[in-house]
This record gives C-alpha cells, sequence and structure tokens, in this order.
C-alpha cells in the first residue's frame, strides 16, 4: 500500500530533509551530509533492501526526484552565478586559461588506476572524468553555508568550476561519440560541441550587450508573475543547453550573473530562496 502511493513517498523524503537539516544546524555542521545520508538509508540500497517500500518506489515519485534534482544544481548555480559578475570573468580570462589547463592534469590519475584496474582505454578515460570534475552542486552549497560567495576565494572557486564544466562537453561530447555513435568522424564530434559552444555565446553577448532585456523581463509589479518570469526562464535556458549538450548547471550560472545585474537582485533573493533549498536538498537526497 505504502509504495503506492507518490506523495506518501515525497511527504516521507521532505521530512527526512528537515530533520537532516535539524540536526545539522544542531551541530553547526553543513547539511550536505545529512542529506546525503538520508537518501542512502530511505533509498532502494537502504530501507529498500528490507523491506518493499522506499523513497521513489513508484514511478510518479521517482521521476519527480530526478528533475527536482537537476532543478536542485540550477538553482544553486543560479545563486552562485547571481553574487558574481561578467566582468570577473573578462578580467580573469587569462588567468582562468592557466589554472584551468593545469586542472586538466586531475584527468591523469583517474586514466591510470582505471587502465590499471580494467585494461581498457575507453574505460580508463571515463574514470578519468570522474576523477577531474568536480561537484558544481557541493561547492557552490558549501560556500553559500559558509558565507563565502562574495569572497575572492570563492570566484577563484567558480571561475575553475565553469572551466571544468566547458571542458567536460568537449569530452563527454568525444566520448558519447566513441561509445554511443556508429559514426566517430571528428567532423560529427566538432559540431556537436560548436553548437553548444555557440549557445554560450549567444547567450554572454546578450548578458553582456543587452542587459536592459534582462531588467525588462523581470519588471512587474505582481509577485506571481515575477516569479513565473524567472524560475521559467531559468528553466527554458537551463533546458536548451542540456538539449546541446551544454551542462545546465553552466547555463543556469550565466543566467544568474545577467539577472543579478538587474535592479531585481534583491527580490530574485527573496522569492527564489525557498526553490533554492528545496531542489538543493533533493539533489543531496
Amino acid at each position: 500500500m505504502l509504495g503506492e502511493v507518490p506523495i506518501f513517498e515525497l511527504g516521507v523524503m521532505i521530512v527526512a530533509l528537515a530533520l537532516g537539516a535539524g540536526a545539522a544546524s544542531y551541530f553547526n555542521k553543513s547539511d550536505i551530509p545529512f542529506f546525503i545520508i538520508s537518501g542512502m538509508i530511505l533509498g532502494p540500497f537502504g530501507i529498500g533492501r528490507l523491506w518493499e517500500f522506499h523513497v521513489g518506489s513508484t514511478t510518479g515519485a521517482e521521476h519527480f526526484i530526478e528533475i527536482g534534482a537537476e532543478l536542485g544544481i540550477i538553482f544553486l548555480l543560479f545563486f552562485m552565478g547571481m553574487s558574481f559578475s561578467l566582468k570577473k570573468l573578462r578580467e580573469h580570462r587569462g588567468k582562468i586559461a592557466v589554472v584551468g589547463t593545469i586542472d586538466l592534469l586531475n584527468f591523469a590519475p583517474g586514466i591510470l588506476v582505471g587502465y590499471l584496474f580494467f585494461q581498457d582505454i575507453v574505460v580508463a578515460f571515463l574514470i578519468g572524468g570522474i576523477v577531474y570534475i568536480s561537484s558544481s552542486a557541493v561547492i557552490s552549497k558549501s560556500l553559500m553555508d559558509l558565507g563565502w560567495e562574495s569572497t575572492p576565494e570563492a570566484d577563484q572557486m567558480l571561475e575553475r568550476l565553469v572551466f571544468e564544466d566547458l571542458a567536460i562537453v568537449i569530452y563527454l561530447s568525444v566520448l558519447s561519440a566513441v561509445i554511443l555513435s556508429e559514426e566517430t568522424s571528428v567532423v560529427s564530434i566538432l559540431s556537436h560541441v560548436g553548437v553548444a559552444m555557440l549557445f554560450l555565446v549567444i547567450l554572454i553577448f546578450f548578458i553582456y550587450m543587452k542587459p536592459e532585456y534582462f531588467n525588462r523581463l523581470l519588471k512587474t509589479r505582481s509577485s506571481e508573475i515575477f516569479v513565473l518570469r524567472a524560475v521559467g526562464f531559468i528553466g527554458l535556458v537551463a533546458g536548451v543547453a542540456m538539449i546541446l549538450g551544454l551542462s545546465e548547471a553552466v547555463a543556469a550560472f550565466f543566467v544568474g550573473i545577467a539577472f543579478g545585474a538587474t535592479e531585481h537582485l534583491a527580490k530574485l533573493q527573496q522569492a527564489l530562496y525557498s526553490f533554492r533549498y528545496l531542489f538543493g536538498g533533493i539533489f543531496f537526497f
């Protein structure tokens, strides 16, 4: 009976998130580990091994959690973008390129270990990517919890995250072509990467050259319309980015930069904070 009602599963999940947040507050710790542990306990490999019920056992709950997790990373990076600026990104582009290039060396240990264990170069490169990429969600949430989102150290971390997310687009395009496609031509790979990068360039162009468009988009007296426009635009841009093979986190980050430069910054932070916290919790769960 319990496993037939998706809303019950979602209720259990949100109660678990609330208890985890309460425990984190009591111990004065980040709530990320508490959310992750809650998901492990209430998931298919926790309580699901002992009982037929677990959170996500029904199709409805499973789909909601999957989409909620996507929204979590989107809103976390959107909020980080609001505390950043395109001017900083432009001024530090040389340093980002150098640090990002050095950061690519993190591929090497993963490739080495992967090849050592599996004796397969494709599997080795897959493990190399796992070792290389940083968790945008963990880093951004940790910075927010610590109140460091507007510090120079946070800027350096975010700049590296942007480089990593762009590098991973090329990496995934190449590996996807090798693993999933019958054709692995250089032209098909380059066209896939090119389309994703073109979308990002167009987005950055509008942020830099037409900031008034974003200000006008959010200008309304109705709080309901304000929230619907903001969330709708964030979701639409992130969705298009995913379709084109670009990280939804990167797209949301740049939308955050665009909205953060408008006169509606304080209103956005107040209106969308609950979205960030709820869906961010679902992401870690």
